[in-house]
C-alpha cells in the first residue's frame, strides 16, 4: 500500500501527507472523526491477503483491466489538464 501511495504522490507532483495509525488509535480517533470510524469495518482487508478473479467479467463483457500504474498515470494527467485553468 505504501508503494502505491508513493507512486500516486509522485505522479501528482505533490508532497505526501500521511500518518500510519494502529487499530486502537483508529478506534479512539473514530469517536471524533467519522472517516476513521467508517474505516474500522474495512481493516480486515489489510490483515489478510485476498485476491480478485475477474476472468468471468472480462469474458462476458470483452473487457481488459487497466493496471494500477497506467490508471494512476492517466488519472494524474487528466487531473493536471483539468486544473490548469
Amino acid at each position: 500500500m505504501l508503494r502505491l501511495i508513493k507512486f500516486v504522490v509522485s505522479e501528482m507532483s505533490v508532497k505526501p501527507k500521511m500518518m500510519i495509525i494502529g487499530k486502537t488509535m483508529n478506534r479512539i480517533l473514530g469517536i471524533f472523526t467519522s472517516v476513521l470510524r467508517e474505516t474500522q469495518e474495512m481493516l480486515y482487508q489489510y490483515e489478510i491477503d485476498y485476491h480478485f478473479d475477474s476472468i468471468k467479467f472480462e469474458r462476458k463483457f470483452d473487457w481488459k483491466p487497466t493496471i494500477y500504474t497506467e490508471g494512476v498515470t492517466a488519472t494524474a494527467r487528466f487531473y493536471k489538464i483539468q486544473n490548469k485553468s
